[in-house]
């Protein structure tokens, strides 16, 4: 459960985020492009900015108001 979290600007390096919920967590500046397990929802649930780097295939959501 990482509902909230602040992971600004953390960089996961071979990671799994697997079934993790980000419901509104904070991953501006984030590297997650060779992050495990991680879906377009799980994205379209948490707030990112220009900076978050991405796995191949999920794109940027809508900011967050």
């Amino acid at each position: 459960m990482l509902h909230m979290a602040i992971l600004h600007k953390v960089i996961l390096h071979e990671g799994s985020l697997q079934n993790a919920m980000l419901y509104q967590a904070n991953l501006h500046g984030a590297e997650f492009r060779n992050v495990k397990g991680l879906t377009q929802y799980q994205i379209n649930m948490a707030c990112l900015d220009e900076h978050t780097k991405l796995p191949v295939g999920l794109s940027r959501p809508k900011p967050c108001s």
